[in-house]
């Protein structure tokens, strides 16, 4: 309180409900104004009587609103489809290096003709990405029924083994030899000079002989084909043969590196050599299983391992280079083969490399030290003998026989140091 002029004024900003508060005092409840709430009745026309309302006229309002978002849904849907189809016939007009500007162009019509409730630009780009996922889908699921219609082992199809000699006709007779010849590295230019002359191999000659040959270079340029039951029934008897399962596996997976490929899928490994690499393999196979089935055993051995199938596929390209520097003509015109000549040198080539291994205590560290000197004496005309001898008379194993046979005293052969 002021005094002023003799009278008591009191300030607006004064508050003595709580003064008691700063005085010591207690709280005097008598002067405490005291408001009372008075609800306000809701007028009438606003009120909604629920208890008078049939209960289906919720879900008939549900509905009605669910059909016109699906209706709106569609016309945008239309429109989508509408605009795709303008810009595919803008792009294949006007070519790819346009395509850009024609969607840029269209969509600026698009916005001035349309009218207010057509797609925007940025629907008409998550169209597109949904319908590249769609197709995605569609591939991805196309590939899953593959895999359970051809190697599930299931009651669908599970190939029967193949043989070699029924692997390599089904696979020439779906290659057009002609149309890859004039690719085929199939020789190497002969050396100059008198002396090249005389001691060079002997000429390979003969239209069967060179046909062959032809047919051979042509499979190494041919990639595995998963729509080829040939090709697939090749991998299937490599894999049951040499892991001794009895039913057909998945086309990729990582069982395949039980043969020693790389990765899940063994067409990845083939480079260089296609399907030759797979037929040389099985050739292996099919010639002594028994030598065969020891190279794979030391492949997996804990201490001595090496990669079988990309160690095979080496030996293949050694062969196709035996062969086009001449050094198996011989051998060819002895079996009326070239073909028959490389299958009995990449065999010898592989029992040479098994012997070094293991006599020699090599371990994955020597590999490529002992892959470039084999090469370098497989590819020599002593090299090349050893090969096809050991090829013939090679007994793999622990217990087994493992040199070539001894030579008679007219076939010895003498070296000057």
């Amino acid at each position: 309180e002021r005094v002023a002029g003799g009278t008591t004024a009191v300030d607006d900003d004064d508050d003595d409900e709580f003064a008691y508060a700063f005085e010591g005092g207690e709280r005097d409840e008598t002067n405490v104004p005291v408001e009372k709430f008075v609800a306000k009745e809701m007028p009438r026309e606003l009120v909604t009587n629920v208890r008078s309302m049939p209960m289906e006229t919720f879900a008939e309002e549900d509905e009605e609103d669910l059909e016109e978002t699906i209706e709106e849904e569609e016309d945008d849907e239309d429109e989508v489809e509408v605009v795709m189809e303008d810009e595919d016939a803008e792009v294949e007009s006007d070519g790819n290096e346009r395509a850009a500007d024609a969607r840029v162009s269209h969509a600026a019509s698009s916005a001035t003709s349309a009218p207010s409730h057509a797609v925007d630009e940025w629907d008409q780009v998550n169209a597109l990405r949904e319908e590249e996922e769609h197709v995605r889908a569609k591939e991805k699921a196309g590939e899953d029924r593959f895999e359970e219609d051809h190697f599930m082992g299931g009651e669908k199809t599970s190939f029967a083994s193949v043989s070699y000699v029924d692997a390599v006709r089904g696979i020439v007779d779906k290659i057009d030899v002609a149309a890859l010849k004039p690719t085929l590295h199939v020789e190497d230019a002969p050396s100059r000079g008198c002396l090249a002359c005389l001691f060079a191999p002997p000429r390979l000659e003969g239209d069967d002989l060179r046909r062959d040959r032809d047919e051979m270079f042509a499979t190494a340029r041919t990639k595995l084909d998963d729509e080829n039951e040939v090709h697939l029934a090749v991998l299937h008897t490599l894999y049951t043969r040499l892991t001794g399962t009895d039913r057909a596996m998945p086309r990729y997976g990582k069982h395949w590196e039980e043969l020693g490929f790389q990765g899940s899928d063994p067409a990845t490994d083939l480079r260089g050599c296609g399907m030759l690499g797979l037929t040389q393999l099985l050739c292996l196979v099919t010639r002594s299983f028994t030598n065969a089935a020891a190279i794979h055993e030391l492949s997996r051995d804990s201490t001595q391992e090496f990669p079988m199938a990309p160690l095979s596929i080496n030996l293949t390209h050694t062969a196709l280079k035996a062969v086009r520097r001449g050094l198996l003509n011989k051998e060819a015109r002895r079996l009326g083969s070239v073909w028959a000549a490389a299958d009995a040198f990449y065999c010898g080539a592989f029992y040479e490399f098994y012997l070094r291994w293991r006599d020699g205590g090599k371990t994955i560290m020597d590999s490529g030290h002992v892959k470039r000197e084999l090469e370098d004496f497989l590819l020599t005309a002593k090299g090349t003998a050893h090969a096809l001898a050991l090829a013939d008379s090679a007994k793999l194993g622990r217990a087994g026989e493992s040199k070539p046979r001894k030579k008679a005293k007219a076939e010895l052969e003498f070296v000057d140091f």
